[in-house]
């Protein structure tokens, strides 16, 4: 990992930030900028406090900005560590009709993978019981979203190429022929219990 290169100037230490041009992590390029930027912002802080304890003077603009720019660096950390992650997506989650309820979780046969069961169905016991049915199969987590699969409609028994995204606390369920513009998109709400009934049989 790159580090701030520092010299001398007039006795005292000298920060020259350097941005690598990409990161070879699995981190974004930006956030990396903005760690190696508090870094180095740190480093010229108590640089320049130790030249200030020995008389230099240091002008006051410089400092409120330097303290700005620490600042917003720490927000922005802040927001990072808020990102989304493929785990954000397991869980039970209630749908916007509120008419069944589908358990994410990894696929028996492949646990990186992402799999939505329905564990509870309003219908469940009725002629259009569909308990059990599974209702999405997503292979890749890439770019804050489950890609690479597809999404079941149960209306038609139709498999559609699918994308799911979690954002606000909430899962994006998007279902679409072709391009991801050309299609719809189911909303969920986590929930931590079932509902008392009618209840899933086992399958």
């Amino acid at each position: 990992m790159h580090t701030p290169r520092g010299a001398l100037h007039h006795g005292c230490l000298h920060v020259e930030p350097h941005w690598p041009v990409t990161n070879p992590s699995t981190s974004s390029n930006a956030l990396y900028k903005v760690a190696i930027f508090t870094k180095a912002a740190m480093i010229f802080h108590r640089a320049t406090k130790s030249c200030n304890q020995v008389g230099i003077f240091m002008n006051k603009k410089i400092k409120i900005n330097l303290h700005k720019s620490i600042a917003v660096a720490a927000a922005l950390i802040g927001l990072a560590a808020q990102a989304a992650s493929p785990d954000d997506a397991r869980g039970r989650w209630m749908t916007a009709e509120k008419d069944g309820v589908i358990e994410f979780k990894g696929c028996d046969d492949n646990p990186a993978a992402l799999c939505g069961h329905l564990v509870w169905d309003k219908d469940a016991g009725t002629a259009k019981d569909n308990c059990g049915m599974l209702i999405t199969q997503l292979g890749r987590y890439v770019n804050d979203a489950w890609r690479e699969g597809w999404v079941l409609d149960p209306r038609d028994n139709k498999k559609y190429k699918g994308v799911l995204r979690v954002k606000d606390g909430k899962i994006h369920l998007r279902a679409f022929v072709g391009s991801e513009i050309l299609g719809q998109t189911e909303l969920m709400t986590r929930v931590e219990q079932l509902p008392a009934s009618p209840v899933c049989a086992k399958r």
